[in-house]
């Protein structure tokens, strides 16, 4: 794994020796120098968003109520109507998406990030309708371990949505972009991040 997302694992170890076995605690550890990155590369075009982030970063930005700021009107996307703010996020991030839906480079050099299941949800499903190709859904099977009493019927399960875990519903249709969530073959540049393509089901 990636040593800066999780610790090593070892089997029963304590805690002692789980931090034995990092980064920091191996021979290689003194030969590493270290350096500090305190230019902002991909903000070195757009001086006024390296200031913004540097003055957030500080804590030197002026806050509202204590603990807001303000995000400036350049980053921002203008929305009156709450219910059209996700098409109008969609359309300024995939301008022209109708003509541009077969470009590869188009497709995979823009993303829409949330901080929350629900929100990606509503957002990949508006994205799927716009792409006019076959769709194809797959669910996922599940069951409870041990549910002798059957607590926990496929039903409920279905309806869980757990951070760090795949829906239950996945819809997909052929040149909608799909980002990796998981380390599935890193040897081929199979990991969590990756940008492809659906080609095909």
């Amino acid at each position: 794994g990636d040593f800066r997302q999780v610790l090593s694992v070892v089997k029963r170890g304590t805690r002692a020796q789980i931090v034995d076995t990092s980064l920091r605690m191996l021979p290689l550890w003194s030969l590493t120098r270290l350096m500090l990155l305190t230019i902002n590369l991909r903000a070195l075009n757009d001086p006024l968003f390296s200031d913004f982030l540097l003055r957030v970063g500080n804590g030197t930005e002026e806050s509202i109520k204590g603990s807001f700021i303000r995000i400036p009107d350049s980053m921002t996307i203008p929305s009156t109507i709450r219910e059209n703010s996700i098409k109008e996020l969609i359309d300024a991030i995939f301008p022209s998406l109708q003509d541009n839906m077969h470009s590869s480079y188009y497709i995979i050099s823009r993303a829409i990030l949330s901080t929350k299941n629900e929100s990606v949800d509503e957002i990949n499903n508006q994205m799927i309708d716009k792409f006019v190709e076959e769709e194809k859904v797959y669910y996922s099977f599940d069951e409870a371990e041990d549910d002798c009493n059957s607590l926990y019927p496929a039903e409920f399960l279905n309806t869980l949505n757990v951070s760090g875990f795949l829906p239950h519903k996945l819809r997909l249709k052929v040149g909608c972009p799909i980002i990796f969530l998981r380390n599935i073959d890193p040897s081929h540049g199979l990991c969590n991040g990756t940008r492809l393509i659906c080609k095909g089901f």
